[in-house]
């Protein structure tokens, strides 16, 4: 578990969540396993800026880079934590909702618009990305994601089940989302995004590196001019 993934509070000190401290953890959990390097780190989501920078700060531990999907680089509210936590239909059906709207069971990552490089970052341009990355004004998450769920059905037991989904909805309950919420602050908050990672300018990744999307994955268009692949 990386740091700070307990049960935190909005006001909190965001130091703790900061890059250079997440990357520590997972080079502290490499040599809590005995080990001085291992052949190659892999993250997925908010994981692959993690393993990112964990390539970029510390090659000799990992020699490998491998990044699964990107992260959703956003600002969020105050009130994220409790809109998910205490969603109207039930902090399971919410998951649910979640874990079906972002896979492509869901027929509204493919159509009308399937997933392709955006022209800009205007409001006409990124109106047509799915409702969990772009929310209507008066929604929150559990609102945007239910929504999406009641468009089609859910085949999520092949790929879900009721006890793995179980295992999450104790895990949040016990935990909250703040921790994670504020792992993504750190990252779109100028003081925490910028200052730590000044000393790296110019240094580029020197390990071998592979980057992973699934073909109807918004994700690596959701910043437009990010990604040119």
């Amino acid at each position: 578990m990386l740091n700070s993934a307990g049960p935190i509070e909005f006001n909190e000190d965001l130091a703790p969540f900061r890059m250079f401290n997440l990357v520590t953890d997972i080079v502290m959990l490499v040599s809590a396993l005995g080990f001085q390097s291992v052949a190659a780190v892999v993250g997925h989501d908010f994981g692959s800026t993690v393993a990112g920078f964990a390539g970029l700060i510390r090659p000799d531990v990992f020699q490998i880079k491998s990044a699964p999907q990107t992260l959703h680089n956003v600002f969020f509210l105050p009130s994220a934590n409790d809109d998910m936590l205490h969603s109207p239909q039930g902090l399971q059906a919410f998951l649910r909702d979640y874990f079906y709207s972002k896979s492509a069971n869901w027929s509204g990552n493919s159509t009308p618009n399937p997933p392709h490089r955006l022209p800009s970052a205007s409001p006409a341009n990124v109106a047509i990305l799915p409702p969990y990355y772009i929310m209507l004004l008066d929604h929150t998450m559990p609102m945007a994601v239910q929504n999406a769920a009641n468009e089609g059905s859910r085949p999520l037991e092949e790929w879900l089940s009721e006890e793995d989904l179980g295992f999450y909805v104790s895990e949040f309950s016990r935990t909250g989302f703040q921790g994670g919420l504020n792992w993504y602050r750190c990252m779109t908050e100028a003081k925490w995004a910028l200052n730590d990672m000044r000393i790296f300018t110019g240094k580029r990744i020197t390990v071998p590196a592979m980057f992973l999307s699934g073909a109807l994955d918004w994700g690596v268009y959701q910043s437009p001019g990010r990604w040119k692949g």
